[in-house]
């Protein structure tokens, strides 16, 4: 199910942490969770897209944080009359 849009950012930041977290458990465990476990043959794909799509996020940081920080500073809103 997806976010509204008021609150999308702001519900997948806590969630995306988890899965930072749970990745970082992998890389110290030798590949395997808290649990003594390896990803599920459902999450594994899962993960490796997850990291894909914050790849491409990341290679749009300088331009979405100039564009992000300006609407910050009050130099551009978007319409909230709607």
């Amino acid at each position: 199910m997806s976010n509204m849009s008021y609150c999308r950012f702001e519900n997948t930041f806590g969630d995306l942490c988890d899965c930072q977290e749970a990745l970082d458990d992998l890389v110290d465990n030798g590949g395997v969770n808290e649990y003594d476990e390896i990803l599920s043959n459902y999450e594994l794909p899962k993960a490796i897209e997850l990291i894909e799509l914050c790849c491409q996020i990341a290679e749009q940081k300088e331009e979405l944080l100039e564009m992000l920080n300006e609407m910050k500073e009050g130099k551009k809103y978007a319409d909230q009359s709607l």
